[in-house]
């Protein structure tokens, strides 16, 4: 008997979309030009833009930004002048906008709006992702028999299921697709494989014995016989780590992070093809496709340079020349790139309850693949399908 899929998709309303799709060459952190805190955003010299009846600011994406209005008010969107645009309505949560799309999470199920907060259609597929350039997202549904089915939905709703059984996971995915291409686990085993949009296999299973997501240059990092290397969105090798000198790799902006193997080993910066550019160095820095990197009060250029900064810098550039710094006596605060303080008017309070909280805790807790991914705007986006 053929396994019926439990995945229903009720079209609610169609629309024409525009991508609002940023470059790849560029940090996704030098897009943002307004920085939120508690109920306001601030300039890149903060300086105060606007301020609201609102809290939980959050940073803009497709020029608009998710604010609570209270909580019987819920959720709405503001836009660049401090004007609410439209009121998300009763629901769960809402993720931010990308590329024209948000995802809304709702009793009647997981409804797509675009950015005049029209509805466009609910499914009761759960979102993995939010969508793409091209219109596409990744959902699951169950089956009758207890499986976990996935597909890929576009903007009008449609699904198109992948065949084979295998399980996609969040931390092996950005939340945004990039290159189209998806790490899944296959079963049985659980071996890694990647697919594309299409569902069709890229990196058959057995290959590597483990396949990171695949970021901005297109890219994935790769292990195999306890060697790691890289490879490209068709499967080809870049590099292989085959003298084995490096104990691990990760992507660091349009450079990737080399450590070392030995005790005193250091790191090292190179390529995708593993041409080391800068090191080894004993800081594991990280310049996320910035000009700088920042280690503590120091602050490195990418020759290796490095100069004292006034107080400690927690973050990367943000908008290309404002970083958040942390005092004992004076906390958290915004400065520019030598840690010299922007503004005294600006409460620890504020910047804490606000997205940057969520940016700082999100680097300090190594998670660089927020940013090498994509993925700036960490608290715009819950955790879809998990």
């Amino acid at each position: 008997m053929k396994t019926k899929i439990l995945i229903y998709c009720a079209t609610v309303y169609v629309a024409v979309f525009f991508s609002a799709c940023g470059g790849s060459s560029n940090s996704p952190l030098a897009d943002i030009d307004l920085i939120p805190m508690g109920n306001a955003y601030y300039t890149l010299d903060g300086e105060l833009a606007f301020a609201g009846e609102f809290r939980d600011a959050d940073f803009f994406s497709d020029g608009l930004a998710k604010v609570l209005m209270g909580m019987r008010e819920g959720y709405a969107f503001i836009n660049k002048k401090g004007e609410k645009v439209f009121d998300v309505g009763e629901c769960f949560n809402i993720t931010g906008f990308w590329n024209g799309v948000a995802w809304k999470m709702t009793q009647k199920g997981y409804i797509a709006i675009d950015t005049s907060g029209k509805e466009l259609f609910t499914t009761l597929a759960t979102p993995i992702t939010l969508f793409n350039a091209d219109g596409k997202a990744l959902v699951e549904g169950g089956t009758e028999d207890g499986k976990t089915r996935y597909g890929v939905i576009d903007r009008k709703g449609n699904i198109s299921l992948f065949q084979g059984d295998f399980c996609i996971y969040g931390e092996k995915n950005s939340r945004v697709i990039h290159s189209d291409r998806i790490v899944v686990n296959c079963n049985p085993g659980g071996q890694p494989a990647v697919i594309d949009m299409q569902g069709n296999i890229i990196v058959e299973p057995e290959t590597y014995s483990e396949i990171g997501p695949f970021d901005l240059n297109g890219c994935a990092i790769v292990r195999k016989d306890g060697m790691y290397g890289i490879i490209d969105r068709d499967g080809k090798e870049l590099f292989m780590d085959t003298e084995g000198k490096y104990s691990w790799i990760t992507c660091d902006g349009d450079w990737y992070a080399y450590c070392l193997k030995g005790r005193d080993g250091g790191f090292a910066w190179g390529d995708k093809k593993g041409n080391v550019k800068l090191g080894p160095l004993e800081d594991n820095l990280s310049f996320r496709w910035g000009k700088y990197a920042f280690y503590g009060s120091k602050r490195y250029d990418r020759s290796g340079d490095s100069e004292s900064t006034a107080k400690q810098i927690e973050t990367p550039l943000i908008g290309g020349k404002v970083v958040v710094a942390y005092s004992n006596d004076e906390g958290y605060f915004l400065c520019d790139e030598k840690g010299n303080r922007l503004n005294y008017d600006v409460s620890v309070e504020g910047l804490m309850n606000s997205g940057v909280d969520d940016l700082i805790r999100s680097v300090s807790r190594g998670n660089g693949d927020a940013i090498a991914l994509g993925f700036p705007y960490v608290s715009t986006f819950w955790s879809l399908g998990e």
